[in-house]
């Protein structure tokens, strides 16, 4: 007989059923061929009392059983095969005396032998989920089976242990629990396959996580409600290997796509938080623990469901990350790579961002996602009809968000911003600002490395309000202003640069504010004009200023009015010497205060003393602390924004390198530094 009390109800569609009374069961064993009185325990002994001495000795594990063969070999088909062998054994004495069996690897160890035991003399045995696994399994391997004696312990424990499953959801996850210490015998028996297939059917049974086909069928149902998924947290308590278990029954019922792969993520998000992973707590060798996550996430991998937006594009990015840490199946990681990269089209920023949890400095894997569009954009050279621009605004989307952080390395967003072909962006607007606010947050990167992280921005892909941000962007690398104020000069009509020629001559305005004056007034002087004159931030910053033209007119004879001035070329060296006595905050290019205090200092109050002047002023550059001073506040000059004043000093056509170059050849031109031309031969070569 077999008695169960405490029964669960029937179980909820929804919410995790942990709590609860748990089913017990108390299993009444046949007549006993053995009288005991009770099972007694003296340290590693355990002892029947009964009126007759006991003839028979088990150990289990450290534990030794003295028991009566009668009592155990009328149950039990393997011991009364292992007593018939020992006794065959014995000589002289036809099997009298105790024999000593030993157990080994009895599934459930001493308590569970307790229990069978027990069962064995007529004492009631107290059975739970927790323990009828164990008692199950050692039945069987004990062989009592009903040919030996009707009401044996097998059926008995099958009829508890298929009511357990098949009754209870909580008690379903305990018995797979207690199965853990003992899979090949819970394998071999089903038990496993048993409580799988109980978890599927419950999960299915809710209408909205079932799967009928046809037409009516919910796909679009939100994973995220607690309607679908109130089965999620307790199979993620599930070991991997009975957790593939379940997925496969969870499949074979029919389920949604969606759901298995929102119930993968999950487990996958419990079992391997941040570092820590599934095997950390084992006390197995280090190389046998890599071994085991390994096979983990491949496993992980290969139960995904195939259904195309089955599984989020930042779940299976996260799979990718782990993949490349614990270095899976090469294989198998360029298929997960390749399905990743075809879901790319439709992906958010949100789903880019893989965090690193520690295990670098940066926030976020940049490297990862990087690595990622590089194999999409494999993929699109095969596929005529790939969407580059989707990618690209997604590319750049991302790149703004982990643009702020400090510790995002110069190498790493160059090689994402990079990772797209040209065509990938037809406007550039997203991409200025993403680099804009790298920049921002990244105030010590060099002038090369400026210049690396823009040269991927193109002029004519931005829009009229982004070239103007650019103009007056102190964050950019010089070379990148140049360009860009070269190419806005390049685009006017011939007129129009006229215009601008005649406005800057007239009002001694800078290029930049002839541009803005000139375009906000539809290109008219006179309208131009006023507006020039009614914005005091465009005129102020030129009032009493000496610029390119007034340095010309200084520099050389004015045919007009025939008078001559103080005969230099305006790229004479001598012209950055006299810019650093006036103390110019831009090179060649003074204000009034500036102008008249130099020449104070210089002692100059007429043309014949300047040119008076000129020769002294070349000879400073021969002292080598004056040299050193003029050479660091060219240096700081350099730097500055006003392109055009730079071009006339020095005749270049760019800057950055080429500006380092030709500062360097006008500064040594007359210290006579004979390694200056093999040094800017050697920077220049490829």
């Amino acid at each position: 007989m077999m008695s169960c009390r405490e029964v669960d109800e029937e179980y909820p569609s929804h919410g995790s059923v942990l709590g609860g009374k748990p089913n017990r069961c108390v299993i009444y064993p046949p007549k006993p061929s053995v009288v005991a009185e009770a099972l007694e325990r003296r340290n590693n002994n355990w002892f029947v009392r009964t009126k007759v001495a006991s003839d028979l000795v088990v150990q289990v594990g450290d534990f030794s059983f003295h028991l009566h063969k009668l009592a155990v070999v009328s149950k039990s088909g393997y011991l009364n095969r292992l007593v018939f062998a020992k006794r065959s054994e014995a000589h002289g004495d036809n099997g009298a005396g105790c024999l000593k069996l030993v157990l080994d690897d009895l599934p459930g160890g001493t308590k569970t032998f307790g229990s069978v035991v027990n069962f064995c003399y007529g004492f009631n045995v107290d059975v739970t989920a927790t323990t009828i696994a164990p008692l199950y399994c050692a039945a069987n391997l004990l062989e009592m089976s009903d040919d030996l004696h009707h009401g044996n312990l097998i059926s008995k424990a099958e009829a508890f242990l298929s009511f357990t499953v098949f009754s209870s959801w909580k008690d379903t996850f305990k018995v797979l629990k207690s199965c853990e210490s003992m899979s090949p015998w819970a394998k071999e028996l089903r038990i496993v396959k048993r409580c799988s297939d109980a978890i599927a059917w419950k999960a299915s049974t809710d209408p909205e996580a079932f799967n009928l086909g046809g037409e009516n069928s919910n796909w679009n149902s939100n994973v995220g409600d607690s309607t679908n998924t109130w089965w999620f947290q307790d199979v993620s308590t599930l070991r991997i290997d009975h957790f593939i278990q379940v997925v496969e029954s969870i499949k074979r019922r029919g389920v949604k796509p969606e759901l298995v792969g929102s119930c993968i993520a999950r487990w996958t998000a419990k079992w391997f938080s941040g570092k820590t992973f599934v095997f950390d707590e084992l006390t197995v060798p280090k190389h046998l623990a890599q071994k085991l996550q390994r096979i983990t996430i491949e496993s992980l991998i290969n139960m995904l469901p195939t259904e195309k937006n089955s599984v989020s594009c930042n779940f299976l990015l996260t799979l990718l990350k782990l993949g490349l840490t614990m270095q899976i199946n090469s294989a198998l990681l360029d298929k997960l790579e390749t399905r990743i990269a075809s879901m790319l089209e439709q992906c958010s920023v949100q789903d880019l961002l893989v965090q690193n949890n520690g295990d670098k400095d940066t926030t976020y894997d940049v490297e990862i996602v990087t690595r990622l569009v590089q194999a999409y954009v494999v993929l699109s050279m095969k596929n005529s009809g790939a969407r580059l621009c989707n990618v690209g605004r997604l590319v750049d989307g991302y790149l703004a968000m982990v643009a702020r952080d400090v510790d995002l390395a110069v190498d790493d967003f160059k090689s994402l911003v990079d990772a797209l072909p040209a065509n990938a962006r037809s406007c550039d607007n997203s991409l200025y600002r993403a680099i804009d606010m790298y920049l921002k947050a990244h105030p010590s990167l060099t002038e090369e490395e400026r210049a690396s992280v823009c040269r991927a921005m193109e002029y004519y892909r931005l829009s009229e309000d982004a070239r103007r941000h650019v103009m007056r962007n102190d964050r950019l690398p010089l070379k990148i202003v140049t360009e860009f104020m070269l190419l806005e000069q390049h685009k006017l009509g011939r007129s129009h640069r006229d215009k601008v020629q005649q406005f800057m001559t007239i009002t001694g305005a800078s290029e930049k504010a002839a541009l803005q004056a000139l375009k906000g007034s539809d290109w008219h002087l006179e309208g131009a004009f006023d507006f020039f004159y009614s914005q005091p931030q465009i005129k102020n910053p030129y009032t009493d200023m000496i610029l390119a033209d007034g340095i010309t007119l200084l520099c050389n004879d004015l045919q007009t009015t025939q008078i001559v001035w103080i005969q230099v070329d305006p790229q004479d060296i001598v012209m950055l010497v006299l810019s650093w006595h006036m103390k110019a905050s831009t090179m060649c290019e003074y204000s009034k205060q500036e102008f008249f205090t130099g020449l104070q200092a210089l002692g100059i109050d007429s043309l014949e003393k300047f040119r008076e002047r000129i020769s002294v002023m070349r000879s400073e550059l021969k002292e080598g602390q004056k040299f050193s001073e003029i050479y660091n506040i060219a240096f700081g000059w350099a730097k500055e924004k006003a392109y055009h004043l730079f071009m006339l000093i020095i005749g270049q056509k760019s800057l950055a390198l080429d500006t380092a170059i030709g500062m360097w050849q006008l500064l040594f031109a007359e210290k006579q530094w004979p390694l200056v031309d093999h040094w800017c031969q050697f920077l220049q070569v490829p």
